[in-house]
C-alpha cells in the first residue's frame, strides 16, 4: 500500500462520524479521502520539494495534524487551519513559538509560515518533535513538570515585548467545523443552556481579574506534552498559547491538565500539586486576591468542562450546577487557603 493510500485511510478513521464528514468538507471542500490525501501530497510537493514516504500521525480535532516522513529525510509537522484564529493571530502565535523556542523552550522549529492550503484554509509546517514519552495527569512527575514548563512560559513571556497580536483567554473560541455543510447533517447535541449560563456567569467575572498580561496556554494538557527525566522534553499545539494575567492562566491550567478521558485517581490532588509546583517554579505564591483570581481561573475551566460534559452527553444539563459545585467545593478544601475557603458557593456570588 502506498504512503497516499494508507494517508488517505487515515484521514477516514480520523473522521468516522457524520461530524467527521463535515470536517473534511472544511478542510479539503470534500467528504473524499483520496482527494484529501491529493491534495495534501501536491501542497507538499510545491511548498517543500517533497514528497510523501512515511506517515507518522494523523489527528483531525480543532485543526488537522499530520506528521509525514518525507522522501528528502526530514521529519515534519504539517497543521491545516480552518480558521480556529485570525490569520494575524496565527502568525503571531508561531512568531512566539519560534521566540520562545530560541529561548530553550522544547519548541519545534518552524519550517513553513502559514500559508494558503486549498479555498479557505492555511496550513503551517514545522519539524516533527516527538522527544520523550508520554505522560499522564495522575503521576505526580509529570504534575511537577508540566507545572515547571508552564512558570518557564509565563517567565519568559515577560520579556518578549509586544504581544498583542496574541489571543486572549477570554476571547470567544471559533469552531470552524460547525459550518454546515449542504448534504451533510451532524447529529443533534443535547441542550446545555444551565451549564452555558455558569459558563457565562464566571466568565464575566474572569473580565474583572486585573494584573500584568503573560502568555500562557489554552490546552495545556499531557497529550500535548512528552516527558524525559523528570522534565518536560517536548510541547505542542502553540496555536493555544494565550494571554492573560497569571493567576487566571494558571487556575486554568490546572484544571485543564487534570481532565483527562481516563481519568485521573486523585484530580483535586493533582491540580494542586500542579499550582503548588508551579509557584515554586516561579518563585511565588498566590495569595490574598491573587488567591482567588486563580480560584476564578479554576472555575472557568471546571464550567468550560461542565458545559462540553453535558453537549457530548455525559451527564444532564440538569445535573451541571450540582456538579459544578462539587468540583469547586473539593477544589478549595484541597487547596486550603483562607481567601478562597472562605468564599460561598458560585452560584450565590
Amino acid at each position: 500500500m502506498s504512503a497516499l493510500e494508507v494517508l488517505a485511510r487515515q484521514i477516514e478513521r480520523a473522521t468516522p462520524s457524520a461530524f467527521g464528514l463535515n470536517k473534511r468538507h472544511v478542510l479539503f471542500g470534500s467528504a473524499d479521502s483520496e482527494a484529501a490525501a491529493d491534495q495534501i501530497s501536491e501542497f507538499v510537493g510545491r511548498e517543500l520539494k517533497a514528497s510523501i514516504r512515511d506517515l507518522l500521525i494523523v489527528r483531525i480535532a480543532s485543526a488537522g495534524a499530520f506528521g509525514f516522513g518525507l522522501s528528502d529525510g526530514r521529519k515534519v509537522f504539517l497543521k491545516i487551519h480552518a480558521g480556529e484564529v485570525a490569520t494575524d493571530q496565527l502568525h503571531a502565535l508561531h512568531d512566539t513559538q519560534e521566540t520562545l523556542r530560541q529561548q530553550g523552550v522544547p519548541a519545534a522549529r518552524r519550517i513553513l509560515s502559514a500559508r494558503p492550503f486549498g479555498e479557505n484554509c492555511l496550513a503551517s509546517v514545522h519539524e516533527f518533535r516527538d522527544r520523550g514519552d508520554k505522560g499522564r495527569a495522575g503521576n505526580w512527575q509529570c504534575v511537577d513538570a508540566a507545572a515547571a514548563m508552564l512558570a518557564r512560559i509565563v517567565t519568559t513571556s515577560r520579556q518578549l515585548g509586544d504581544v498583542a497580536s496574541l489571543p486572549h483567554i477570554l476571547d470567544e473560541e471559533k469552531h470552524p467545523f460547525a459550518i454546515a455543510v449542504p448534504g451533510v447533517t451532524p447529529p443533534k447535541k443535547p441542550s446545555a443552556a444551565r451549564a452555558l449560563d455558569i459558563y457565562k456567569a464566571i466568565e464575566e467575572r474572569a473580565r474583572g481579574v486585573l494584573g500584568p498580561t503573560v502568555v500562557g496556554h489554552n490546552d495545556w494538557s499531557a497529550r500535548n506534552m512528552r516527558f524525559r527525566n523528570g522534565e518536560v522534553s517536548s510541547l505542542f499545539d502553540f496555536e493555544a498559547l494565550r494571554l492573560g494575567p497569571e493567576p487566571l492562566l494558571v487556575g486554568h491550567a490546572a484544571i485543564r491538565f487534570i481532565n483527562e478521558e481516563s481519568g485521573v485517581p486523585d484530580p483535586m490532588g493533582a491540580a494542586v500539586r500542579f499550582i503548588e509546583s508551579y509557584e515554586r517554579a516561579a518563585g511565588r505564591r498566590f495569595e490574598d486576591a491573587a488567591a482567588i483570581d486563580l480560584d476564578t481561573g479554576v472555575a472557568l475551566e471546571s464550567a468550560r468542562f461542565c458545559h462540553a460534559a453535558v453537549r457530548s452527553s455525559e451527564f444532564s444539563d440538569e445535573e451541571a450546577p450540582a456538579i459544578f459545585d462539587t468540583i469547586m467545593r473539593r477544589f478549595r478544601q484541597r487547596f486550603g487557603r483562607s481567601t478562597v475557603t472562605e468564599l460561598g458557593p458560585w452560584r450565590a456570588r
